[in-house]
């Protein structure tokens, strides 16, 4: 299987870069069938939590695709974050009770969940 290697930005925050970025890696990985794709985090220090939601969407399309995807070098801060809001947890890389209630959860919706995703956003956003 080929190997496609992904450098994470040292911060991927709200703003301008932030979007440009995960914008670039649909766009950059788009033809990528049953490859290995590596996630880069060793030069990251910071990940929006909240960002994760579309770094998932991206992740699922990646796995329907049949590539296998690879989080590597990930500072124990981000992985901490992960596990708090239950991304990890989807993937089922660990979990961590979010004891002070920081995070908001990560889900996955169909389009079908529609009502779903709507109690969800009244519930959490």
């Amino acid at each position: 299987m080929d190997r496609f290697i992904i450098n994470i930005p040292k911060k991927v925050e709200n703003d301008f870069l932030g979007f440009t970025f995960l914008s670039s890696l649909f766009t950059n990985t788009e033809g990528l069938i049953n490859v290995d794709i590596e996630l880069e985090f060793k030069s990251t220090r910071w990940f929006e939590a909240n960002l994760a939601s579309t770094l998932g969407a991206w992740l699922e399309l990646k796995l329907y695709n049949g590539c296998r995807v690879i989080l590597s070098n990930i500072t124990n801060s981000i992985q901490k974050i992960f596990k708090k809001n239950g991304f990890y947890e989807r993937y089922q890389l660990g979990r961590i009770d979010d004891t002070y209630d920081s995070t908001i959860k990560y889900e996955v919706f169909s389009v079908q969940d529609s009502d779903d995703f709507s109690n969800y956003v009244s519930h959490h956003v």
